[in-house]
């Protein structure tokens, strides 16, 4: 994964793992159909859990101080994060 390293405030970060996580449990649903029952049993458990780590986040985002948002970090994103999980889909 190339990407560039950049300083984002936090509550862009918290947006882009929302988006993510929101994203990947997404895919797992949509994955459920092309597996056999216990596959779809397995994918179904990680799009639940991604589900839970966005919804964390959410209420964590809703909840923090504005001062925390605010914080610069150093981050390394990939270029396209859309593009990244979009590359994963067409792997499988």
């Amino acid at each position: 994964m190339t990407g560039l390293t950049s300083f984002e405030n936090a509550a862009h970060v918290m947006e882009e793992l929302i988006a993510i996580h929101d994203h990947l449990a997404e895919l797992y649903q949509r994955l459920q159909e092309f597996t056999n029952p216990l596959g779809a049993l397995f994918l179904e458990q990680l799009s639940s859990r991604e589900k839970k780590q966005s919804d964390t986040l959410e209420r964590y985002e809703d909840s923090a101080p504005v001062k925390v948002l605010r914080t610069w970090i150093q981050i390394h994103f990939p270029d396209d994060p859309d593009k990244f999980l979009a590359a994963l889909e067409c792997k499988m």
